[in-house]
């Protein structure tokens, strides 16, 4: 096969493969109940919900005593829409599992939306800004499970002196049927069925209905592809305008547009469009093309080294540990937890701090790691190929990226196993930038060029010893261990010819910039502040400027003006506004951030850093 030939059946296995993935993630989504998080379930929602909440609304309007009467009134108390969607995503979320769900447990589970969404507008009403701040901090953690959200919002009740009676079952099934009898006369997404009980009695238990079961079906069957893309065996096609460029096959180009234009209105995105393939976008175009035509190779010495720390199942040089971390020990055994002691109750808040770090932590763990074991994979597939390629595209901001997933834009590890195909003599300034970049890769990068030579040459000692003793050495910065260990064995072979400058390099050298954004913006109007902050202008110094860290200053300084009320501006000294607190903020500022995602984010960095609530 020529080049060609094989890059277009490469590409077809992918996109196959894609088309597969995207198949099984919606068989999958439906059949464990999940189908409220693929676009058909989230589109049945949508369509359902006018009737659902016009015929909820109905049912609780209605004008009648007795038991049923109570149910409306306590329904009364909540949003309705929240009510409707949770109900909606509850029922088609038990349409489409495997297993039977029984008429009871939908009716409970339904009733305890009700009731905490009732606890809700109660506390709201009683006290709103703490309310909104509770609410903030569940959010903030990413807490989804609706019996902690409860018991969160039961605590803040008491905090705030509401008392809060919690329902009865009688109280939770009963709005749990007016609510679901009302969905089902109005939308007839499901239905019931009779099921036998191991005891010879049979019990109600929800189904689909044969029209939900069809676009279920179809849902599967239209399935969006998780487009995996391969890295090119040939020159990528250059780019011309947003359809024309990058892979060979029409499917992988139809998915991997020159720009993304996801999250744009329809006149933004006809602007750009147009603009893509003008005259005056021809720099851009060439700047995609000449950095997609750049070809590079797996670095099999730096993949065997990543293959040897992976299977020590250390956490060696910036990888994650493939064993989990134990559980925080559970202390509470035979202590009765319904009426804790006041100091019981503190160390149990403490203990379920850390269990939510460890599971978060460990969620992270398995995603790290497993993303690295599929990207070794892909690198050990691809070692043998002189030349590899990665198809370019821009974001909305203008910023270009590549595509594949073992592109050198990945993260440290997998950045270390790939170099240029083509290599380059050093000549007389590469040896120069050749320690300076591996001054970089060790964290030592915030200083002029010349220092960071200087600080190679004066640990050349420790730095050869981390070259020859990879995994038994502490690396300077271990999250870019890998391209750290690729710079200082090209310096290693450098040096050891009689010229240096005459050996033949494979790697780059890599400079970060400063906060890209206000970077740019601060060339483009001419702003001397902000270009001496993010270091577009050298003002003699030996280390770089810190936008961030100057921002905490600033904000510091600028403290005792903000608020009137002494005890705050006291709690907010002895934290201190810091450098990790600013970063985000300042980093997302250019690209719109709101003054909620601002707060957001502080508010979970401070939750990462241990401080408690702010002072009212």
């Amino acid at each position: 096969m020529t080049p060609m030939e094989r890059q277009e059946a490469l590409e077809k296995e992918y996109s196959d493969a894609s088309i597969l993935a995207g198949i099984q993630k919606a068989q999958e989504a439906i059949s464990q109940g999940r189908v409220t998080e693929i676009s058909a379930g989230k589109r049945l929602i949508a369509a359902a919900f006018p009737d659902a909440v016009a015929a909820i609304q109905e049912v609780i309007n209605a004008k009648t005593k007795g038991i049923g009467g109570k149910y409306r009134g306590l329904i009364r108390r909540t949003d309705i829409e929240v009510v409707t969607v949770a109900t909606l995503r509850i029922i088609l979320n038990a349409c489409a599992t495997r297993d039977a769900c029984l008429i009871q447990d939908l009716y409970r589970n339904i009733g305890k939306i009700v009731e905490h969404e009732a606890l809700l507008a109660v506390l709201t009403e009683h006290k709103k800004a703490y309310t909104e701040r509770t609410l903030n901090y569940l959010d903030t953690r990413h807490t989804t499970d609706q019996y902690h959200r409860y018991r969160t919002m039961c605590a803040a009740a008491e905090n705030v002196g509401l008392s809060w009676e919690h329902w009865s079952a009688e109280e939770r099934i009963g709005c749990g049927r007016l609510i679901m009898d009302a969905v089902y006369e109005a939308t007839g997404l499901f239905q019931w069925t009779r099921m036998p009980s191991g005891n010879g009695k049979e019990f109600y238990a929800i189904e689909a209905s044969p029209a939900l079961a069809r676009v279920l079906q179809d849902a599967v069957d239209a399935a969006r592809a998780i487009v995996k893309f391969p890295p090119m065996l040939v020159k990528p096609l250059p780019w011309v305008s947003q359809w024309d460029g990058g892979y060979l096959t029409e499917w992988m180009r139809d998915r991997s547009r020159m720009c993304s234009l996801r999250y744009m209105s329809p006149a933004h995105r006809k602007w750009i469009l147009t603009g893509l393939k003008a005259k005056e976008a021809q720099p851009l175009r060439d700047a995609m093309n000449r950095a997609q035509s750049v070809p590079y190779r797996v670095d099999g010495d730096v993949l065997e080294l990543l293959g040897k720390a992976l299977a020590t199942g250390r956490p060696l040089m910036g990888l994650p540990k493939t064993a989990p971390e134990p559980k925080p020990h559970y202390p509470f055994e035979g202590i009765d937890m319904e009426n804790p002691t006041p100091e019981v109750a503190e160390e149990f808040k403490i203990w379920k701090r850390l269990m939510v770090n460890w599971y978060t932590e460990e969620a992270q763990r398995k995603s790290k790691t497993l993303g690295i074991v599929i990207k070794v994979a892909e690198l050990r597939r691809y070692i043998d190929e002189p030349e590899l390629y990665f198809p370019t595209f821009v974001d909305w901001r203008g910023r270009v990226y590549m595509r594949s997933s073992i592109n050198p834009q990945n993260v440290d590890a997998i950045k270390g196993c790939l170099q240029l195909a083509e290599g380059k003599r050093l000549g007389e300034r590469g040896l120069f930038w050749l320690k300076v970049h591996v001054a970089n890769c060790c964290g030592y990068d915030k200083h002029d060029p010349a220092l960071r030579v200087q600080w190679v040459d004066a640990n050349m000692d420790e730095l050869m010893e981390c070259l020859h003793n990879p995994l038994d050495c502490d690396w300077p910065e271990p999250d870019t261990a890998f391209t750290a260990y690729q710079a200082l064995r090209e310096l290693s072979n450098a040096l050891e010819l009689d010229n240096p400058e005459d050996y033949v390099t494979h790697i780059t050298v890599a400079m970060d910039a400063t906060c890209s954004g206000l970077q740019h913006f601060s060339a483009l109007l001419r702003d001397e502040v902000g270009g001496k902050y993010t270091n577009l202008t050298d003002d003699g110094a030996d280390q770089k400027a810190d936008i961030y860290r100057k921002v905490s200053e600033v904000a510091m300084e600028l403290l005792p003006s903000s608020t009137d009320k002494p005890e705050l501006v006291a709690q907010w000294e002895d934290w201190g506004i810091t450098r990790s607190m600013a970063k985000k903020p300042v980093m997302t500022y250019v690209y719109g951030s709101t003054l909620k995602s601002t707060m957001d984010d502080v508010a979970l960095n401070m939750s990462l850093e241990g401080k408690g609530a702010i002072l009212d």
